[in-house]
């Protein structure tokens, strides 16, 4: 009662709230999905001691596989900087068209006027 969203009208998480609260208690009163969450639970605070045990020569190991692949998932960043120099190059070329012929305009109105 205390999280529902007409208690706490400032609260702008509360629709959130209300909304993870329901969540969890339709969870917890289901008891095949509570003993799912119950075995998600006991096998994550299995894996903690384990992983606090690696030494730091497979941790780093680790981190370094890991750097490696968010690499080479990456974007590459020269083909976006030669993009970048061509977009740039077509609009130089755009604007001096557009000089060019507002510069034809003037020329073409001032032979008229003679």
């Amino acid at each position: 009662m205390e999280l529902h969203p007409d208690k706490r009208p400032n609260d702008h998480n509360a629709h959130a709230n209300i909304l993870q609260l329901n969540a969890s208690y339709a969870i917890l009163k289901d008891e095949k999905a509570k003993k799912s969450f119950d075995d998600l639970m006991r096998v994550k605070r299995e894996k903690a001691p384990r992983q606090s045990q690696q030494g730091s020569k497979r941790q780093k190991m680790k981190s370094d596989l890991e750097e490696r692949e968010k690499a080479a998932f990456a974007p590459d960043p020269v083909p976006k900087a030669q993009e970048e120099e061509r977009i740039l190059r077509k609009f130089h070329e755009e604007i001096a068209r557009i000089h060019a012929q507002h510069a034809n305009n003037e020329k073409f109105a001032l032979a008229t006027d003679e």
